[in-house]
């Protein structure tokens, strides 16, 4: 009996060893992963502090960019503009927004932008590049354009009865036209429905496989003899 006494007692010395063990285990693996979330906390706040120094240097090169005293445009070797600052949009009429993305050469004066091709061309040969820039023109130089037809191009017919924006655009260019005596010609008119809204908004002219295919002159010829209404 007793060695049965004997032999309880170590068993339950055992489990009780093991069992500290156990927790002791337990809470070095506590202690350990406290220390380790202290250190993430310090360099979380630390990568704050490096964040906001870079943030704060990168918006002073930003201002040094957009406020200098010249203008500064940026753009890819095809000559698309990729940054643009305050000083080249208000100099070429230009909000900076609609800068980015569009082709330098559209700022070129058009006698000069065959040698601008030409170079572009030739970047690798070139060390120093001049290029002279002149503003978009605005809506008031339209006056001085000698033309009598204004084209409404057909994606913009193709949305005419399904997008209510796209349809006041049209409204405009058509009224724009008139006011300045000029004729309006629809392109892309495709259905009954797009020659309803074209004659709705007085367009002159129209052009589109509603009325034909495309045809050689003696086809056009024949159809015009033909005196068609639509």
């Amino acid at each position: 009996m007793d060695g049965f006494n004997q032999q309880i007692e170590g068993l339950l010395k055992c489990y009780v060893t093991k069992l500290n063990s156990q927790h002791e285990m337990i809470t070095e693996a506590f202690d350990e992963l406290n220390t380790a979330m202290e250190e993430l906390l310090i360099a979380s706040e630390e990568l704050k502090v490096i964040r906001a120094a870079v943030e704060k240097e990168r918006q002073c090169y930003q201002d040094l960019f957009e406020f200098p005293p010249n203008g500064y445009l940026l753009t890819n070797t095809n000559g698309i503009i990729q940054e643009a600052n305050y000083v080249a949009a208000t100099l070429l009429s230009v909000q900076q927004k609609y800068l980015v993305g569009k082709p330098l050469i559209l700022f070129i004066a058009q006698q000069d932008r065959q040698s601008f091709n030409s170079q572009i061309n030739n970047l690798q040969e070139i060390l120093n590049w001049e290029v002279h820039l002149q503003p978009r023109k605005s809506l008031g130089g339209l006056y001085n354009f000698p033309i009598s037809l204004l084209k409404i191009d057909r994606s913009f017919i193709s949305l005419i009865g399904t997008n209510s924006k796209n349809l006041e655009i049209i409204e405009i260019i058509v009224t724009l036209a008139h006011k300045l005596g000029v004729d309006v010609f629809a392109e892309g008119v495709e259905t009954k429905e797009q020659l309803l809204l074209v004659r709705k908004l007085n367009c002159q002219y129209g052009q589109g496989h509603f009325f034909s295919v495309p045809l050689n002159s003696s086809a056009a010829e024949a159809l015009i003899m033909e005196n068609p209404q639509w």
